[in-house]
This record gives structure tokens, sequence and C-alpha cells, in this order.
């Protein structure tokens, strides 16, 4: 009996199984359609079975999709861009910062090379050339030759063309050659050093506890010795530093004395100041300034003399005072111009009464003093000349008596007293 019912229990199990089989197999000939996934939380999904080869039954179950997954999938795709982005931008910075260094240093290379090879092979000097300002042939060289000047120079044949500064030589040369006025030092390449020189020309001569100095027509000290020189040079009078050969004149601080009455004046009304220093600095800038425009006066004075063809007679000119500028010419006509006020009016005025223009003024023959420095409250000037000839002093002295009452208020602009008219 027990058989009988395993027998059956046996053949119920296959029938079951060969009916899955064929629901199986029925299924896979027509398979149903699925829900897309995204329309899950819209409409139930039908619970979807399959048969495993061993009979049993799969089921899956459907768990879906949060409605939001497409928006988590759009920001994480957004990031993962951004990233990429970051990523490439970065990517792209040390690109360019690999590309740089290589770059610097193939140029450092390449001028380290470049200066190496000009150093040694290229840009050698080959050959030297002197010429003076004017262009002359031969040049004007002064009372040099043109081996000493090379000599000056000190640049050899076969060094580098770049290896000194020609401003530097040409300062070197000019005080170490003090009858030169000025020299310029150029290079003409590939290999050539060019010297242009200006010979100095004596003009002036000065005097001074150091003795007498010679000076160019552009106030370099050519030389100094302790006597006078031979050759005619312009006197000239100023408060000046020590000279050195090889040098510019140098202007040295005005004592006060030489800047007459009006830093007289000003150190008065310093003295009754509260404050000691604030005088001391006041003072030395007056010093300093006054320094400044006796140079630009001296400057200007000597420009106008030539403009006014009067240069070449001056056989003195008189600075010492500020306030009492005084020209010698031809030594037999002494030029009051007063201050450096007015200087291209009054010399203008000097220069038509000393040449004679119109022929109504001075002869070349007339010896006294001319004096310009009375200017009238209309800004014109009277000049007064005084004939040594024809004017006794004595009478000149009682003539100046009897029209002082007129005019003793009477000042010219520039802080001077009105000389006598006759």
């Amino acid at each position: 009996m027990a058989d009988r019912m395993r027998q059956v229990e046996k053949s119920k199990i296959q029938k079951q199984r060969a009916g899955g089989k064929h629901s199986a197999q029925k299924k896979r000939k027509r398979p149903q359609a699925q829900r897309p996934m995204f329309d899950q939380q819209s409409a139930p999904v039908e619970r979807q079975r399959s048969v495993r080869s061993d009979g049993m039954q799969q089921i899956i179950l459907p768990m879906g999709i949060p409605a939001n997954r497409a928006d988590y999938s759009s920001e994480n795709d957004q990031r993962r861009r951004e990233a990429r982005r970051k990523n490439a931008r970065k990517e792209q910075r040390r690109r360019k910062k690999r590309r740089r260094f290589f770059f610097a240093a193939l140029m450092l290379l390449i001028i380290t090379a470049g200066v190496v090879l000009s150093s040694n092979v290229l840009f050698k000097v080959d050959g030297y050339k002197v010429v003076d300002t004017e262009g002359g042939d031969p040049p004007n060289l002064g009372i040099y030759s043109e081996d000493a000047i090379l000599a000056a120079l000190n640049v050899h044949l076969g060094d580098n063309i770049y290896g000194f500064d020609p401003a530097q030589k040409a300062e070197t040369m000019e005080q170490a050659m003090p009858y030169l006025e000025s020299v310029q030092v150029r290079r003409r390449l590939p290999g050539t050093v060019v010297v242009q020189v200006q010979a100095a020309v004596p003009k002036y001569t000065i005097q001074g506890n150091f003795g007498w100095a010679m000076l160019s027509s552009r106030l370099k000290v050519m030389a100094v010795q302790a006597d006078p020189f031979d050759e005619e040079l312009t006197e000239i009078k100023l408060p000046v530093n020590t000279p050195v050969a090889g040098q510019r004149l140098q202007i040295s601080e005005v004592p006060s004395a030489v800047l007459g009455e009006a830093f007289a004046a000003s150190e008065a009304e310093n003295a009754d100041s509260a404050s000691s220093a604030a005088t001391d600095a006041e003072t030395q800038q007056a010093l300093e300034e006054a320094t400044q425009n006796m140079q630009e006066t001296f400057d200007e004075l000597i420009t106008l003399l030539d403009k006014e063809s009067l240069l070449e007679g001056i056989n003195c000119i008189d600075m010492e005072n500020l306030q009492e500028i005084t020209l010698s010419y031809q030594n037999r006509l002494v030029i009051k111009l007063g201050t450096g006020n007015n200087l291209p009016y009054k010399l203008q005025l000097t220069g038509v009464i000393v040449r004679n223009d119109d022929g109504n003024c001075l002869s070349d023959s007339d010896r006294g003093t001319l004096d310009v420095s009375y200017v009238k409250k209309d800004g014109t000037i009277e000049p007064v000349f005084r004939s040594e000839n024809d004017i006794d002093i004595t009478a000149a002295i009682s003539a100046d008596s009897q029209t002082q009452e007129g005019e003793e208020n009477a000042e010219d602009a520039d802080g001077t007293t009105a000389p006598t008219t006759e």
C-alpha cells in the first residue's frame, strides 16, 4: 500500500514538471510586454515569473525607481562634467607652466651661448678712429697726438667691443686730458672704436689762493700755476672752489659779503627770529640760492655778450658782488651793469653805445665809465657815461651834489641807486 502511494505521488510530480515546462515554453514563445520602469509609480507592474531549469519558479519582485532618480542622475552627470573640466584646466595650466619653463631655459641657454660666442669670437676690437667735432682732415687734437689719445682710451685690439662703457671712458679721458674740451666714445660695429674730440681754447683766467687758473670757453680748468699766464685771457672774478685741471670750474658757496646789502638785510631780519636753528636753515638756503643764481647769471652774461659781439673785447668780468656786476672793455671802458636783472636790455643798449652803430655814441678812443644800471620807473634805461679825459673828479662831485636833491629818493628797478646824469 505504501509503495502504491509513492508511485502515485511520483507520477503527480512528473506531471507537474511536464506542465511547468510546457507553460514556460509557451511564455517564451509569446512574451508579454512589460511596462516601462519609469511608469511604475502610476501603474503597478505585475510580478514576473521565470522557470528555472530544475523546475523551480523564480519570482522577480520590482522594487520600483524613486520619482527623482532622473534628477539625481543629471546632478551627478553635471558634477562629473564639472570635475572633468576642472581637471582639464589644471592639466592645461600645468602644460603651460612646463612650456614656459622649457622656453625660458631655452632662451637662457641661447643668450648664454650668444654672450660666450660674442665675447670669445665675435665683436672684437679690430681698429680705432680719432676724429674732431668739425670733421677736419687731419683732425684738430690740440696739443695731443693720436697715440696719446688712444693710450688714454685704454682699449686694446682683441678686446670685446661691449666690454667697456663709452660714457665712462669719455669722462675719464676728459679729466686726464685738460686741453680737450669734450670727448665722445662710440662703437662702430663690427669692431671699430670711434673717439671724437674737441680741442679746448684758452679764454678766461681766474686768480685766488691757489694761484692762477686758465679756463676754456666752457669754463673747463686747463691748467693751474702760481704765476699769471702769458696768453691774453679775460679775467673773471668769482668765488670758486679750488680749481682742478681737467674738471669744470665750480662756484663755491657765496659768502654774505659777496651778496651785497640785500642779503645783509635778510640776515638782520633772521637775527630777530625766535629759533636760531630756523635762522641757520634759512641762511643756508639763501646761500645755496645765491650760488645757483650766480652760476645762471654768469652763463647768461657770457651768452649775451657773445650775441652783442662784445665778448672778444671784454678784459675782465667782476661778479664778486651780485649787486654790482662790472665789465672792463678793451681796457678803456668800465661798464656797470648793477644786478643781474634786465641783462638782455642792458647789454643790448651797451652794444649799441659801444659799437657806435648810428655814429652818435662812443668812439674807439673814448675812455671812461658807462653806467647802464639805472632803470627808470617807465622801464627804460638812462645810460650815463663819464669820460676820464673831459671830466674832473672834483667837478663831478660838485655836479653830483647839485643834482642829488631831486634824485635822492630815486632807485632803479633792480635795487641800485640812480647814477648822476650829465
